[in-house]
């Protein structure tokens, strides 16, 4: 079943499908057999729940599985005539050193949850969560496999594909596999808020200055780091790397037979016929993702650290100088870790708007907030009721159109709250930007609560290259504006209208 037939999103409905799907032979990018069996073991769905000890051995190995299949799909590392590798040696050889080091910190994040309970309010676990992204995004793509759709990856739908004329998925396929798609996701999802403990540094100094307070003499040292002044240099490369757009050298040269005889390593090309990308740094999106580091949005640490642990990204090729141009293998690979790296940095930085919703990065966004199920704050915790957990359904996911429903289980003050943060969010990524006249993009989604179910929250925006984007915000059939104090007085008259009528 679809993920868009599913009556509501939770583990019970979709870890069945994964294993399923995991069992029909899908999800190729899953390398080793023991980790599919170790999947398809989970009782999730018949008569357990996720539990973070089912999650935390998991990750590792997944993260190895899609960076190995990254790496046997670059044809510089590994020829499809070798096959899959089959001794251990061979297997371990494609491994990404790092991934080790990397488990280590997943693990410490774990035990570190406890202290970011108390110390933000609204604070709901990752852990579990980053896996459930995981599902959630995988099954998504997975449906778009079946119904003949293609995910847009920058590099390939506006440089590669138009220039050989490239129509079907099937002749897409041979240029990136929808395999290797599945690959990038499992790292972005997985790997999507490794950096949120630093985000949340101040957030601890002020819980922990609110409860001291009232003593006077208690002298409190802020918990605080620097960033050392040699790690700017590479913190710059990763902010640079994320920030361009790969070029091809006089364009308006190329034809397809000459793409054709580039891509297939034609023996007769010389060396300079060979180099023709190039990596161009868009400075808007250099600016906006050093804005996020200066604001310790967690998403662009999270990409720093995978550049930093990682020898699959600080093996990256980029183009440094005018000296050595890219092959387009080395274009190919650079485009592919970018992507990763770019859609986790993107999913805490508002700045970045959105063209259109098949993206990677969209895809984050979207699966991150549905999200919900499973996820307490303190206040749920404390409260009891874990049977009333949010709600979350996904209704339309296609090229030009998004749809979902959000039920929340919080008081009528939280729900206003939640409600109004999710509204301008989303206007941000979805605002008039450059490029926006050629946008044709739905996306429509309605907030509920179960302790006042009358109040429905609906956002609507609509964008056609015939007419200008338009935007509505309303709550139940009248106007809302998230932006306007005011408008939390209407929720209590609105309360007291509910129960007189």
């Amino acid at each position: 079943m679809k993920v868009t037939e599913q009556p509501e999103l939770n583990d019970e409905k979709l870890f069945p499908e994964l294993k399923k799907r995991l069992t029909e032979g899908r999800f190729d990018f899953i390398f080793a057999d023991s980790l599919k069996e170790n999947i398809v073991a989970l009782n999730i769905g018949e008569r357990e729940e996720l539990k973070a000890e089912d999650v935390e051995p998991l990750w590792q190995l997944l993260i190895e599985d899609a960076i190995t299949y990254l790496k046997m799909s670059d044809s510089r590392e590994w020829r499809e005539t070798f096959g899959k590798p089959a001794e251990k040696e061979q297997r371990s050889s494609l491994k990404a050193f790092g991934v080790e080091k990397l488990k280590e910190y997943f693990a410490q994040f774990m035990k570190f949850e406890k202290v970011l309970y108390g110390a933000v309010r609204y604070y709901h676990e990752h852990t579990l969560h980053v896996f459930r992204v995981w599902v959630l995004g995988a099954l998504l793509l997975d449906d778009w496999s079946q119904d003949k759709n293609y995910p847009y990856i920058e590099f390939f739908n506006d440089l590669i594909f138009p220039i050989l004329n490239l129509k079907s998925d099937e002749e897409k396929d041979k240029l990136i596999k929808f395999d290797e798609i599945q690959a990038m996701w499992c790292i972005i999802a997985l790997s999507h808020d490794l950096g949120y403990p630093l985000q949340k540094v101040d957030d601890i100094n002020n819980e922990t200055r609110t409860m001291l307070r009232n003593y006077a003499k208690v002298n409190l040292q802020d918990l605080n780091f620097n960033v050392p002044q040699q790690h700017h240099f590479i913190n710059d490369f990763i902010l640079r790397f994320i920030s361009s757009r790969t070029i091809i050298l006089n364009e308006s040269e190329f034809n397809k037979k000459l793409l054709l005889e580039i891509i297939e390593g034609e023996d007769q090309l010389t060396n300079r016929q060979k180099r023709r990308f190039r990596t161009h740094i868009q400075s808007k999106y250099y600016l906006k993702y050093s804005k996020s580091l200066e604001d310790f949005d967690h998403g662009i640490f999270s990409s720093i650290l995978l550049m930093r642990s990682l020898t699959y990204f600080l093996e990256s090729d980029f183009d440094l100088d005018d000296l050595k141009p890219l092959e387009y293998n080395d274009a190919r690979q650079c485009s592919i870790r970018r992507e990763i790296l770019r859609a986790i940095a993107g999913h805490t930085c508002e700045q970045i708007y959105h063209i259109r919703p098949d993206t990677l990065s969209f895809l984050l966004i979207l699966c991150d907030e549905l999200q919900s199920w499973g996820r307490p704050t303190i206040q749920e915790i404390l409260g009891g009721g874990d049977s009333e957990f949010p709600i979350s359904k996904l209704i339309t996911y296609r090229e030009q159109e998004v749809e979902f429903e959000l039920v929340f289980r919080d008081i009528n003050e939280d729900v206003y709250k939640r409600t109004a943060t999710l509204f301008q969010r989303f206007h941000k990524l979805l605002r008039v930007a450059v490029d926006a006249p050629r946008r044709e993009f739905k996306c429509r989604f309605t907030v509920k609560s179960t302790s006042t179910p009358d109040m429905v929250f609906v956002f609507k925006f609509v964008s056609t290259k015939e007419k200008p984007p338009k935007f509505e915000f309303t709550s139940n059939g009248m106007v809302w504006e998230p932006w306007d104090e005011k408008y939390k007085d209407w929720r209590i008259e609105h309360k007291a209208a509910a129960k007189n009528p």
